[in-house]
Parts: structure tokens; C-alpha cells; sequence
């Protein structure tokens, strides 16, 4: 029903190195603060941010789906972007406080990574990991990401501005990293 379930399926099935450690509880905890206290911030900051720009905004919506949705969105855009507001509290104060939330969530993820580990949580790559890195990763714009977002290149000053705020930081250099090294 959502990712945390997807990523255990993962754990349970596939031959991969656990994303949830047995004896590294802190990897779930992580990972479920970071859906919870993060992921939702991080979509309002970026979404806000592409709604002030409606040229890009434009851009996004029809590639976020399929063929019959991008033929939708042109003529449905104002209706769509209303409900996005709505739905995601998307106004001045809600921007305002994601944009705090973000800020103090690379801090502490920056504050993790100051002792020089390569991971949030244990020795290995973990669902903490993923999970930060993928809901960081539309602030980032990591050189390796499949984005459904224009070129950076071709991004509003504004929009600029802040994924390099978040790229300059140790936390997004992780994100950077992981996009790399794990993809």
C-alpha cells in the first residue's frame, strides 16, 4: 500500500542485501520518520516552487504520466494545479513551513553524515538510505536522475537557487552520492 511496503517485499523476495538489517532496528525507525516527517514537505517545497513558475509547471504535469494524461493536461492544468493546492496545503505558510521542515531534515541528516559514514544507518546501503535519497532527489536534481523535471538548465532562477542550496549541503551530496553509487 505504499513504499515502506514495497521496499519489505523487496527484503522478503529478492536476492538483495536486506534495505531492513535485522539487529539494525534504526534503518525501519528512519525510514518511517523520514516518510512521515519529510516526503510530504519535500513534494509541497518542490511542487510550490514549480507552481509560482507555471511555464515549468506546464512542463512537469503532462510528463508525470501517461500519453492520455499529458493530452489531459493542458486543458485540465488550472484545474489540476487547484487541486494539487488544495490537497497539499500548497499556499504561502504551507511553502513556508515545508521549506523549514526540509531545511531542518538536512540538517540532521547532514549532522548524521558528519562523522564521515558512508550510511545513514549501520554499515550497508539501507531503506534509509533509499528513502531519503528518492524523496530528496527532486531538490537535488542528482546528475543521475531519471526526472520527470525540465533540464536544470532550463529551470526558473528560483527553482535553481534552491536545488543548489540543497546540493551545496552534505546531505545533498549524499543524495548525489546514492544516485551514483546505488542506482
Amino acid at each position: 500500500s505504499d513504499s515502506t511496503d514495497i521496499l519489505r517485499w523487496i527484503d522478503d523476495n529478492a536476492e538483495v542485501e536486506p534495505l531492513f538489517p535485522i539487529g539494525a532496528p534504526e534503518a525501519a525507525i528512519l525510514e518511517d520518520q523520514l516518510d512521515r516527517r519529510f516526503g510530504p514537505h519535500a513534494r509541497r517545497l518542490i511542487y510550490g516552487e514549480l507552481m509560482a513558475h507555471a511555464g515549468t509547471m506546464r512542463q512537469v504535469l503532462p510528463r508525470a504520466g501517461a500519453a492520455w494524461q499529458a493530452r489531459v493536461a493542458a486543458p485540465a492544468f488550472p484545474l489540476m494545479t487547484a487541486l494539487m493546492r488544495r490537497g497539499m496545503g500548497i499556499d504561502a505558510a504551507g511553502i513556508a513551513r515545508s521549506r523549514a521542515r526540509v531545511d531542518e531534515v538536512f540538517a540532521e541528516i547532514s549532522s548524521r553524515l558528519a562523522d564521515g559514514r558512508r550510511h545513514l544507518c549501520g554499515e550497508g546501503f539501507s531503506a534509509a538510505d533509499l528513502t531519503f535519497a528518492a524523496l530528496g532527489a527532486p531538490l537535488v536534481v542528482p546528475d543521475a536522475y531519471a526526472t520527470l523535471l525540465p533540464p536544470l538548465d532550463a529551470m526558473p532562477e528560483a527553482i535553481l537557487d534552491l536545488v543548489e542550496r540543497y546540493r551545496a549541503t552534505p546531505a545533498g551530496r549524499f543524495v548525489q552520492r546514492i544516485y551514483t553509487e546505488e542506482r
